[in-house]
């Protein structure tokens, strides 16, 4: 199957995440084990999954959902969770996944240069935010280039200053949040 055909439709993106959901749930150190996963995706489910550009999404969706599970704990009435990306980052799975995406009428489209600011016209701020990279650390579930990275920069001056300089830029290109009403201004 070519990863342009690998979607046919947006139910096909839920049949590739719950396959991405079985895998994670079979890691002896999983993350969150989702019983119903490997049923929902199917044999369909593997297909698109191997038909598709492998990237970094199964290790992002892990973390993500661990992170909403926690954050859920936050949800009297009024209150919902988001996933923030920045521009760059659409730009990212655009250029790998787009293709597929737009064939199903399922492409990411959403990713306010303001970043979260961009719900303060409308009513929303955000009562916590988490970032994937942070994340990632917690929960010792960082990409291993990354986590390789953070160990050896401390021995090396240069690396320790890029590193630092590029975690500043990608911290907040990913965030969770906890958005509530934003406050009357008078």
């Amino acid at each position: 199957m070519s990863p342009a055909a690998a979607l046919g439709d947006v139910s096909d993106t839920a049949r590739w995440v719950a396959h991405l959901r079985a895998l994670e749930s079979e890691r002896r150190d999983a993350l969150f084990r989702d019983v119903h996963a490997r049923r929902l995706a199917g044999e369909r489910g593997r297909a698109i999954a191997e038909a598709l550009p492998r990237g970094p999404l199964s290790w992002s969706l892990a973390v993500r959902t661990r992170v909403f599970d926690d954050l859920r704990r936050f949800f009297p009435s009024g209150r919902w969770l988001l996933e923030n990306a920045a521009p760059h980052v659409l730009a990212r799975q655009q250029r790998r996944w787009g293709k597929a995406l737009r064939a199903a009428h399922a492409e990411h489209k959403f990713a306010p240069a303001e970043g979260l600011a961009f719900f303060r016209p409308h009513g929303w701020v955000p009562r916590s935010t988490r970032s994937l990279l942070d994340e990632a650390q917690r929960l010792r579930r960082e990409l291993p280039v990354v986590s390789l990275l953070r160990r050896v920069s401390p021995f090396l001056p240069f690396l320790a200053r890029a590193y630092a300089r590029r975690h500043a830029k990608f911290r907040d290109a990913m965030v969770y949040a906890v958005m509530e009403a934003a406050p009357p201004t008078s």
